[in-house]
């Protein structure tokens, strides 16, 4: 077998973050994992306020999500 194949293939998916199966509160890489798409795109949904998120720290602060803020984004996406 070549080694670079196999090393390939031991590889995490790029877009696979572990999400905490209790965790109430996500991060933009958590959401995006737990929602199947990659952040590049939570991050454009944010922009366009298309799903529910909140803000803290400092400045722009950082983005989180509730765990049933993205149930809810995602039951609206298979209902239209």
């Amino acid at each position: 077998m070549n080694s670079a194949a196999s090393s390939k293939e031991s590889q995490p998916d790029r877009f696979t973050v572990p999400v905490q199966p209790h965790a109430s509160v996500l991060t933009l890489a958590e959401a995006a994992a737990y929602v199947k798409i990659s952040p590049r795109l939570l991050r454009y949904f944010v922009a366009g306020r298309k799903i529910r998120f909140a803000r803290i720290g400092q400045g722009r602060g950082r983005i989180i999500f509730k765990r049933a803020w993205l149930d809810e984004f995602l039951d609206q996406a298979s209902e239209g």
